[in-house]
């Protein structure tokens, strides 16, 4: 049937009889609800403007049978659901206009909206004409000054100088007669938000019409090699304010506008370039100078630098003075020795002396060799400045503080570390493994940057002081392992599944240093230590599919893992499809049962009465005549891991006319549903074997 009702509640009742006249009935009761709830968005108010990329969008909505509520940004075509019809207070907005709806629907699905439209706008506005400016100092000045802004409104202007007035449109005067200068202001421009930008301009107040063109301080012509950059400072100036540089070859050469840096653009060929350079003041006045750059072929220039041949510590008292000769050579022509330290001088034959009174200290000077060319060598020497007192003969104090000793560690590069007590430190180094090869010396202080082999290692420190007092550490011995343990899950295999919930996992584990075990299950956010690396036998798995992880690591910290996935299966399958039956005796039984299983698969059907026979598929069947009763039967089903399920079903063998009652479900509208027109459709089904008729 197709109907109307009203607003609010309604019911329906439904009768039907069979040709038998039994009669049955079934009622159903829903609401129909056309009324839209209520929405609107209170905050911002529609076309706001601001600065807030955080605004929130505050909304009111009313309905008795309120359902949910979602919005969408600009496009419409992506919608965010708002958990408890929240305000939108997550929201970071983008630069630029936005337009937001809000939506909110009923139970009965009756939907309304609520729009607004806001500008995001963090940018300041921009100038679009603003110019320095030249006029005589007796001239009034009235000058209009444009900006502009993308997204919101240019509000007004301002001056940070007194001495000049700005409307709020861009008109620039001065308030005050200026003497000849020129003045830096800065500008300053907002928008309706008050995003504020800045411009610094002068205005050049002259005291005469400049008409004298600027002049050349410093132009040559210039020669270099072919493989050489062009880098060539040109200056000028003029009386009232200079403005740039200009060159007329801008395929070879450019040149910077403000500084007169000339440069090459292109690799030079050899040939003779004539460049026109043209300079103009702040007036337009003009000026050109021709020069020329000669690029002349390349010759292989002096690059080697010299180098010492007699350079060597000094050790003196502090009575004595340094008198102490440097020897150099170059392939070419020597040039001159200097030193660093003013405590010391050197003459350019390489005589070396103390210029002050020398303290007692060690002294480390760098002596710098020249050749003609100027190619640089350094080396550093030392002079160890001592006092007339008892001489040193305490042994320096070493420590090796990494590695530890009898340490493990899994990476093969070390660093060996060590700590001194000593006055006079001079120079330290280490042996390896065998004790009998030395390492080169470092300054006494400078750790070393090593690597180790596969196994048990040694290593000890000797370090001498400037009175060659040698001592060693005590060596320190560690292990560097770098192989991971063995670890293999060995039961359950892979995939098993079980009605076992302690099931134990089992594993082998290898390694000649386990340090520990413990395993994590499924989302491996916790782990479970494993006590003295015992299997796991102690769990009480919970019904469903298990991925366990079994973790491993040794005393160097190698870890290693084994992986295992089961499914614990304990729950019968469930019948999904199984009714009574009624048919005439003499005819034959074909009725197909179904039932489902959430972890496994269904496995087979068994009926317990012999006159029946059912397939592991489910088809039940009659094996012999029946006579005029109802045979109850015991359905049973088992998964693959043997869980079973029964069911009790009857078959009714009649020989006699129909006496049940016709089954009737109404299936729209739904009992107890709401919707949102007031005309609807009736439908329902029936299980009946002689139909008749139906009313409502």
């Amino acid at each position: 049937w197709s109907l109307s009702g009203v607003e609010g509640s309604n019911n329906r009742t439904i009768y039907c009889n069979d040709t038998s006249d039994n009669l049955n009935s079934t009622l159903v009761v829903f609401t129909i609800d056309t009324t839209f709830p209520l929405i609107e968005i209170t905050l911002p108010a529609n076309n706001t403007n601001t600065t807030d990329t955080v605004l929130n969008v505050n909304y009111t909505r009313s309905d008795t049978n309120l359902d949910s509520c979602w919005f969408s940004n600009d496009s419409l075509s992506a919608n965010t659901t708002l958990a408890s019809c929240t305000n939108i207070t997550t929201i970071t907005w983008v630069e630029g206009q936005h337009n937001v709806t809000v939506w909110v629907n009923d139970s009965a699905n009756n939907v309304n909206r609520s729009d607004v439209r806001f500008t995001i706008d963090t940018s300041p506005p921009f100038f679009v004409d603003i110019d320095n400016q030249t006029l005589v100092n007796n001239t009034a000045l009235s000058y209009d000054i444009n900006a502009t802004d993308d997204l919101t409104e240019v509000d007004c202007f301002t001056v940070n100088d007194s001495n000049f007035a700005i409307t709020c449109g861009g008109l620039l005067t001065n308030a005050t007669i200026f003497p000849v200068d020129i003045v830096y202001i800065n500008i300053t421009v907002n928008d309706s938000l008050n995003n504020v930008n800045s411009s610094i301009m002068f205005v050049n107040f002259t005291a005469v019409i400049d008409s004298t063109p600027p002049y050349f301080t410093d132009i040559a012509n210039q020669t270099i090699n072919n493989v050489t950059a062009l880098l060539y400072d040109i200056n000028a100036t003029d009386e009232t304010g200079l403005s740039g540089f200009v060159i007329d070859d801008t395929t070879n050469f450019t040149i910077n506008f403000a500084s007169g840096l000339l440069e090459n653009n292109t690799q030079l060929v050899i040939n003779n370039y004539r460049i026109n350079v043209t300079i103009n003041d702040t007036s337009d006045n003009k000026n050109s100078t021709i020069m020329s750059v000669n690029v002349t072929g390349f010759t292989t220039p002096d690059i080697i630098a010299p180098y010492f041949i007699d350079i060597e510590n000094q050790t003196i008292n502090n009575v004595t003075s340094l008198y102490y000769n440097i020897n150099a050579t170059d392939e070419s022509l020597f040039d001159c020795f200097t030193v660093n330290d003013t405590d010391f001088i050197i003459n350019c034959t390489g005589y070396l002396e103390n210029n002050t009174q020398l303290a007692v200290q060690l002294y480390t000077i760098n002596i710098t060799i020249n050749d003609s060319t100027n190619n640089l060598n350094s080396s550093l020497m030392w002079v160890n400045v001592t006092g007339f007192t008892t001489p040193d003969i305490i042994d320096p104090e070493i420590t090796i503080t990494n590695p530890v000793n009898n340490s493990n560690q899994s990476t093969t590069s070390f660093t060996l570390n060590y700590t001194f007590v000593e006055i006079n430190p001079g120079f330290c180094w280490y042996s390896n493994n065998s004790g009998t090869a030395n390492s080169s010396t470092v300054s006494m202080g400078t750790n070393f940057s090593l690597s180790g082999v596969e196994g048990i290692n040694n290593r000890t420190v000797y370090c001498n002081d400037t009175a060659n007092n040698i001592n060693s550490s005590l060596p320190v011995y560690f292990t560097i392992d770098t192989t991971p343990p063995d670890i293999n899950i060995t039961y359950p295999t892979n995939n098993t599944n079980t009605t076992d919930t302690g099931l134990n996992v089992n594993y082998t584990r290898s390694d000649s240093g386990i340090d520990s075990c413990w395993f994590s299950n499924d989302s491996f956010v916790s782990n479970t230590t494993l006590s003295s690396c015992t299997n796991i036998t102690t769990v009480t798995w919970v019904e469903g599919q298990h991925n366990v992880s079994v973790w491993i690591n040794d005393s160097a910290n190698n870890v290693n893992r084994s992986d295992v996935r089961f499914t614990i299966d304990t729950e019968p399958p469930f019948f999904t499809d199984i009714d009574n039956q009624t048919l005439v005796n003499n005819t034959g039984l074909s009725y197909d049962i179904n039932a489902t299983d959430d972890l496994t698969e269904v496995d087979c059907f068994t009926v317990n009465d012999s006159n029946f026979a059912i397939t592991c598929d489910g088809l039940l069947t009659n094996d012999t005549i029946f006579s005029v009763d109802i045979y109850y039967i015991n359905i049973t089903v088992n998964d693959s891991l043997n869980n079973l399920n029964s069911s009790i079903m009857f078959v009714n063998f009649t020989a006699v006319a129909d006496t049940t009652f016709p089954e009737i479900t109404i299936t729209s509208p739904v009992n107890n549903s709401n919707q949102s027109t007031n005309t609807f459709d009736l439908n329902y089904t029936y299980i009946e074997a002689n139909p008749d008729s139906c009313w409502y």
